[in-house]
């Protein structure tokens, strides 16, 4: 049985029925008006971009650009992409401990005037702690940047940083779309979109929404993403489909969705596996749109844990591995973090059935593995 929800999303109640991983096309979307607004930013000045990378390479040669120096603090605990837009950008990189997500005391950033602060809010919670350590560096004279990728639809973020960062593709369909924005006007000079990636993806995502085996669509998105990782960053303009599909996605009932689901996933792990997963931050506080529920698992358990969900069609991330990050004592707790992490999905295409076959799918391996 299934049902197509106001955003123009396929809920399927049967068993065999795939969760999270990338999003499937449906057509059905463009049955729909272009009338929804698409997503901003508290900034005087922002521009859409194809990805969150081409937005930080923006970001860091404006700050080179107005005289900042080449250095550049970022969190242990951060996509690799960050790291590689602001090298291409010519900065030195120094990295600060993610206390706010394991709670180990170590190396906190500490900018010189001229230097550059980023911080992330993580999995679309507000990053309250670094949101205040971020005011006092900018009145400090330091430049920050703001990394929404992981909150796009959260409220309340984005206007800590002189330059604040969202990425659209973890959270809906289009292939690509990213949104910088800015205290001031930025002199940007975009590529046109890239439509041998876009095109790619699209397909993937057509196919993924089919009954095909998953060997149909898989090489694609991991090719276009091969695409992105493995060629230097060129800023280029956000997709015609991107900006059509962006244009009739309801987001408001997209971050419903996504809210409830993450509650009932929340309450469902206290009730019922509250000794071996542990969340890593608290549930969604008002406004707070979730990524995904990020849990730890232990005892070298992580990667056995992700196989079996996938066999069983339940696709859960990793937020991140760390190769760009150096192994020393300070890093060893990020370091530790990023090896049990697994990031469970809430997403929009799923119900209160999924969320209860998830937990009956944990219960059986965790009893199967104790």
């Amino acid at each position: 049985m299934a049902g197509a929800t106001p955003s123009g999303f396929m809920i399927c109640m049967t068993d065999t029925m795939r969760m999270g991983g990338e999003f499937e096309l449906n057509p059905a979307l463009f049955c729909r008006a272009p009338d929804q607004a698409a997503p901003t930013l508290p900034t005087p000045f922002s521009c859409w971009t194809d990805t969150g990378r081409s937005a930080l390479l923006i970001a860091g040669k404006d700050i080179l650009r107005s005289g900042g120096k080449p250095v550049v603090w970022l969190p242990a605990f951060c996509c690799v992409s960050v790291a590689t837009a602001f090298q291409q950008s010519g900065f030195t990189l120094n990295y600060y401990t993610s206390s706010e997500l394991h709670g180990e005391a170590s190396v906190e950033p500490s900018p010189q005037p001229g230097e550059t602060l980023l911080f992330v809010h993580y999995f679309g919670h507000r990053n309250h702690q670094r949101v205040m350590q971020a005011d006092r560096c900018r009145r400090d004279g330091v430049h920050v940047v703001e990394d929404c990728a992981q909150a796009a639809l959260t409220e309340g973020v984005g206007a800590t940083g002189h330059y604040a960062v969202t990425s659209l593709r973890k959270f809906l369909p289009q292939p690509d779309g990213a949104l910088l924005g800015a205290q001031n006007a930025l002199p940007v000079d975009l590529a046109d979109a890239d439509e041998a990636f876009v095109s790619a993806r699209a397909l993937a995502k057509l196919l993924r929404g089919t009954n095909v085996a998953d060997e149909c669509f898989l090489s694609l998105f991991e090719e276009s993403e091969a695409r992105l990782d493995e060629s230097s960053i060129v800023p280029r303009e956000i997709s015609w489909l991107s900006r059509q599909l962006m244009s009739r996605t309801d987001l408001a009932d997209i971050a419903m969705r996504r809210r409830r689901n993450h509650q009932s996933l929340f309450r469902a792990l206290l009730d019922h596996l509250p000794s071996v997963l542990n969340a890593v931050l608290a549930d969604v506080d008002r406004g707070e749109v979730p990524l995904g529920l990020p849990v730890r698992v232990t005892n070298g358990r992580r990667d056995a844990l992700r196989g079996f969900l996938a066999s069983q069609s339940v696709f859960c991330p990793i937020h991140w591995n760390l190769p760009h990050l150096p192994r020393t004592a300070e890093s060893a707790a990020d370091h530790l973090l990023a090896s049990e992490i697994l990031t469970l999905p809430i997403d929009q295409r799923m119900g209160d059935l999924h969320i209860q076959r998830l937990i009956r799918l944990l219960q059986k391996f965790f009893a199967d593995n104790s």
